[in-house]
């Protein structure tokens, strides 16, 4: 290895990351294909961290945990007031959201997989 010279190394370091930006972006074309990501996540982070910029992630956890405290409070509220919405009670609502449709559900399964034979 002594008789490799600096400009070999620094040829082949660059060969090694321009196959791996080969990698990332074959990767990247192929998550998009088949999964519809436009980018690797982790690899931005990295990229971003190693350009010195701070992390730039978009997490809409904040926003999708506020909308739902948004229409929780909105059904508690007009529950209280007995406001419909679209002709709607909040009590047919509740039933709705909390009956048990498992009966319903394995008997159409049962008379699916009966038509099929």
């Amino acid at each position: 290895m002594s008789d490799i010279t600096t400009e070999k190394k620094l040829e082949l370091i660059e060969q090694v990351r321009s196959q791996y930006n080969k990698n990332r972006y074959d990767m990247s074309n192929r998550e998009k294909i088949l999964y519809g990501r436009t980018s690797f996540p982790e690899a931005s982070r990295e990229d971003s961290l190693a350009a010195g910029n701070p992390p730039s992630t978009v997490s809409f956890f904040k926003l999708r945990l506020l909308l739902a405290l948004v229409m929780f409070v909105g059904v508690i509220a007009c529950h209280q007031s007995g406001i419909k919405i679209a002709g709607i009670t909040m009590e047919q609502f509740f039933q709705v959201i909390s009956a048990d449709y498992y009966a319903d559900v394995t008997e159409f399964v049962e008379s699916m997989s009966e038509s099929v034979k």
